[in-house]
């Protein structure tokens, strides 16, 4: 395969500290953090860190980069206002500076502008000891019913390039579609309010206007406290300081029923979740316009930020920039139809045009699937990314208990994605054996009640939505 679309995997970095701390202790220092959320509990972790700069592979890595890495790899998966670090205090000082100065591809400036606003309140670098960080309250998280109520309910999921809607009853998938659109384009919170209301009102009206007890809303972006706190669906309007209201306003405009605001990769999960047949945590990815992750653990509690898809997998000097927040190596691009994008363009394929993303995919999958040349590689280097890339996100999610990694989203659909999940297997069963013997990773195993496996792919975000708001205990 290509040569210039291979990566450094960060998860080799830890494991080449693990494996070198082992042979020259006196060159290595074991970092104890705690990733800490308002009125949350702390998420402790340990790695050990070179005291010097080190080469590995063809780079030099400094020390102070590789714990930025680490922990800028933990806050967008887990959360936190506050990282306690206990460190040398000549590593601490370089830490601090990779976190300042704002975006920047030297790096991680972005995250503490990026993390207040999620949590409302600074984003802070602490020093601390590590008996004080192993004393620190474990995660306080919140557990998610498993018993539907009665009644009809409405999911709604926001996507990037298209909204979807439908209708549940008792449990049970009764219609839906999707509509095309353009957010980007929009200048007023108004202009996202109308067309998800005609949406919502298009559906119940060709139902009939059946009962309604309430409305789940799947999003794209961060959702914090069941509000949209960060979306880049809402890049272009001017007042952006309703965008946590959105709920809110959505509920005011259907008659006061309630709408709860999810995350769109905890939706995802959730439904899995639901399904009854997984034992143990479950991680969902999904793999469409971007990289959405959710994450329910053994205890049945959801899990974690999941903005995962800003978590460092590449190393690789040539890595893709973010175009936001400048770093580079984010799961984004290897994880999404980004990864086939960025390869197409690389073997001459024009995609300028971005209203036709949705088609432009459907090109690559035919190209790929009829072995033209190039084009046949692309589903096998994203499996391989995304098996390379799994031992990391178990890593983070380390206290979950994930048994399950479950896989939605047009990229990975049909044989193209079939694709991509053979070759992630191959890759987790040659590099690390016993990690493929006890985690399963694949498409889901059943459907929503009333839904068939196509209907599913196209709407299963929406059901989630609605499965969300009709679990027992939200009132």
């Amino acid at each position: 395969m290509e040569e210039r679309w291979q990566i450094i995997p960060v998860h080799d970095l830890w494991q080449a500290f693990r494996r070198m701390a082992e042979e020259n202790p006196a060159g290595f220092y074991e970092v104890n953090l705690a990733f800490h959320k308002p009125t949350a509990g702390a998420y402790k972790r340990r790695i050990p860190i070179p005291l010097k700069p080190i080469r590995f592979m063809n780079l030099e890595i400094e020390p102070s980069f590789a714990l930025a890495a680490f922990i800028n790899n933990h806050v967008v998966a887990l959360g936190a206002h506050q990282v306690w670090v206990d460190c040398p205090r000549s590593i601490f000082r370089k830490l601090e500076d990779m976190f300042k100065g704002g975006p920047s591809s030297d790096g991680f400036g972005y995250l503490p502008g990026f993390m207040e606003s999620v949590y409302g309140v600074p984003f802070t670098l602490r020093a601390g000891h590590r008996e004080g960080i192993s004393s620190l309250p474990d995660p306080s998280l919140p557990k998610i019913g498993s018993k539907l109520r009665k009644g009809g309910f409405l999911g709604i999921d926001l996507g990037r390039s298209d909204v979807k809607v439908a209708y549940i009853r008792d449990g049970r998938f009764v219609e839906g579609f999707k509509k095309r659109w353009a957010p980007e384009g929009f200048s007023s919170i108004e202009m996202h309010l109308n067309f998800v209301l005609t949406a919502a009102v298009e559906l119940m009206s060709w139902l009939g206007e059946p009962p309604l007890t309430g409305v789940g809303l799947s999003t794209a972006g961060v959702v914090y406290e069941e509000r949209i706190r960060i979306s880049g669906l809402f890049s272009g309007v001017m007042d952006g300081e309703k965008i946590p209201l959105f709920g809110e306003m959505l509920s005011m405009r259907l008659r006061g029923k309630p709408v709860y605001v999810i995350h769109d990769g905890d939706a995802a999960v959730l439904q899995a979740k639901l399904d009854g047949r997984y034992e143990g945590g479950v991680l969902g990815i999904s793999m469409g316009s971007g990289v959405g992750f959710g994450c329910v653990n053994s205890k049945g509690e959801l899990e974690g930020l999941n903005e995962t898809g800003k978590a460092v997998l590449d190393l690789s000097l040539n890595a893709p920039i973010h175009r936001s927040y400048k770093f580079k190596g984010a799961a984004i691009f290897y994880l999404s139809q980004n990864a086939a994008f960025r390869m197409a363009e690389e073997l001459g394929m024009r995609l300028d045009d971005p209203a036709r993303r949705t088609i432009f995919l459907k090109e690559i999958k035919d190209k790929a699937l009829k072995g033209e040349p190039g084009f046949r590689e692309i589903p096998l280097r994203i499996g391989e990314y995304l098996g390379l890339s799994v031992p990391e996100f178990l890593d983070i999610y380390g206290d979950s208990g994930i048994r399950h990694i479950v896989l939605y989203g047009r990229l990975v659909s049909g044989r193209f994605g079939e694709i991509i999940i053979e070759r992630a297997l191959e890759v987790l069963r040659e590099r690390w054996p016993q990690l493929a013997a006890e985690v399963e990773l694949g498409f889901p195993m059943g459907t929503p009640e009333g839904m068939d496996g196509e209907t599913n792919a196209e709407l299963g975000q929406a059901v989630a939505a609605a499965y969300y708001a009709a679990l027992s205990g939200k009132r």
